[in-house]
């Protein structure tokens, strides 16, 4: 990335592309800043919505109501006839002023988490002194998570003039760390505010909040996708072809998934950690079993991007990694694979179908509930907050009959656009078959989300390289044809110092990070 700030014997450098050439009719670095401020800073820009809404919450503002809160004293009419009252809302603004900053964590963690892994194998001595820790990594970790928003700004700014490659994947995967972590989470707080307090209209800045959010979302998805398939050196043209080609895809699917959660939320407020809980207790019970290899490891891959899923559309890496963790952490077994184009298919749509099915019965079950018993009392947080309420109180049931099906035709939509993108034609062959249609769909030949890739032979090897950890082909199935699955044990620099004993008790829990989410977040 240096070398790109260098002009000498740099055509791409921006001071070069300056230079007006003959028959054009505006320089290069005209156009790219053009592009720049449409494609990166605008959208990336966006959090600015986030503050206003913030400084609305925290500070007050008049909203319209479609009835009148019995709570609010300072109220007025309007020239429409309509009353408008001051509120104040400081938990709500505190939480979208800090979920601004949660993309900071995730970031500053695997900068640093890449520095250390450069670090132990250029300078090992050096990574391995307990200051380096405590006087460096930690804390310029802080400084970077808190200075997020500030980094985004910064880097989106330089890219409208530096298209080269390297800052373009920095610009890329820093903007979709914003996604992943902040638009999702703060769309969905947003749609939450809307529910609780749907006897008022939202403000102007909170509806371009929300809906900026699913939008910046649904880009950062868009670019995730991209960026396997080389989209740093794509044209306006092509990334507009990508957008109007798979963004309604994506919105749809974005919209549905997270919009159920914030609605599961609002009506069983609390309770609705069981649902939840229950859920992240069954799919860790799940990693551990794999892990532990009790269960086979050919159908781990379904499982495999299950946090990013439930919100959005994952893009699950090929590389997959299990660590059979030891009571000695030296002992540490790691297996390794590379799934198949079927294989990151079948994730993506089994995935899909499990929490569309998931958020379907949950959404159906409560509003046929709230319209058969509206008054029937259930614990706020059952069985520790005795205090309780009705599915009539809540400010979201006038406006059920409404949102239920927008939400789960968005669903059922949602669903229809991907089966018909991601499955190819043989398999399509097969589903007809096994149904007694022979013809062929005028869907054929869509080109998939999951990206195409070469089917892995393991006669040929790994394949896999894994810092700290070195192939072991004595032990190890996949050379011998057994299975696809290779194995790894810890090297001798990973079993060193502070730093080394620290990496084997995070690496396990990493993997299981990275395979929550997906290759470009994880």
């Amino acid at each position: 990335m240096g070398k790109e700030w260098k002009s000498e014997g740099n055509d791409k450098h921006w001071s070069n592309q300056a230079i007006k050439k003959e028959g054009e009719t505006c320089s290069t670095l005209f156009s790219t800043i053009i592009i720049g401020i449409l494609f990166t800073l605008i959208p990336n820009c966006a959090i600015v919505l986030d503050y206003m809404t913030a400084k609305e919450y925290i500070f007050g503002n008049y909203y319209i109501k479609y009835e009148t809160d019995p709570h609010s004293f300072d109220c007025r009419n309007t020239s429409f006839g309509q009353i408008e009252c001051l509120e104040y809302d400081p938990i709500y603004g505190g939480l979208t002023l800090s979920l601004t900053f949660i993309s900071g964590f995730f970031w500053s963690f695997g900068i640093f988490l890449q520095l250390g892994t450069y670090l132990r194998k250029v300078q090992p001595k050096v990574f391995q002194r307990k200051r380096m820790l405590f006087l460096f990594f930690l804390p310029l970790a802080l400084i970077s998570m808190i200075s997020f928003p500030l980094q985004l700004f910064v880097v989106s700014l330089i890219s409208c003039f530096n298209d080269q490659d390297q800052w373009i994947l920095l610009t890329t995967k820093i903007g979709i760390a914003e996604g992943m972590f902040n638009a999702h989470f703060q769309y969905m707080l947003q749609l939450f505010i809307f529910f609780t307090r749907a006897d008022r209209h939202p403000s102007l800045f909170q509806y371009l909040a929300a809906f900026g959010s699913l939008l910046f979302l649904v880009w950062s998805r868009i670019e995730s996708l991209l960026l396997d398939r080389g989209g740093h050196h794509m044209s306006p043209g092509q990334k507009v072809w990508w957008i109007c080609k798979y963004g309604p895809c994506f919105l749809i699917n974005c919209a549905f998934k997270v919009g159920s959660i914030s609605l599961i939320i609002t009506l069983l407020r609390y309770n609705s950690v069981w649902i939840y809980g229950a859920s992240i207790v069954i799919w860790l019970l799940l990693q551990i079993l794999f892990n532990s290899q009790c269960l086979p490891r050919k159908y781990y891959y379904l499982f495999i991007g299950a946090g990013l899923h439930a919100v959005s559309v994952a893009h699950i890496p090929q590389e997959v990694k299990l660590i059979d963790a030891k009571l000695d952490s030296r002992k540490n077994i790691l297996w390794a694979t590379k799934l198949t184009s079927r294989q990151l298919r079948y994730n993506l749509l089994f995935q899909n179908t499990l929490w569309f099915t998931f958020n379907f019965i949950i959404i159906a079950t409560l509003t046929i509930l709230s319209y058969l018993k509206p008054a029937e009392q259930i614990s706020i947080f059952w069985p520790f907050i005795p205090k309780t309420f009705s599915f009539g109180e809540n400010k979201v049931y006038r406006v059920l009959h409404i949102i239920t099906p927008v939400l789960l035709l968005a669903g059922l939509f949602s669903q229809i656009l991907l089966w018909t993108m991601e499955l190819k034609g043989r398999d399509k062959d097969k589903i007809r078959n096994s149904i007694g249609m022979n013809k062929k769909g005028p869907t054929d030949g869509l080109k998939q989300l999951s990206l195409e890739s070469d089917d892995y032979d393991p006669s040929e090897g790994p394949h896999i390289v894994i810092d700290g950890w070195q192939h072991d082909p004595v032990e190890c199935p996949g050379c011998d044809n057994i299975c696809s699955w290779h194995h790894y044990r810890p090297d001798d620099v990973l079993e060193t110092g502070v730093q080394g004993r620290l990496s084997q008790v995070i690496y396990p829990l990493m993997i299981i990070w990275q395979n929550v989410v997906d290759q470009n977040t994880a």
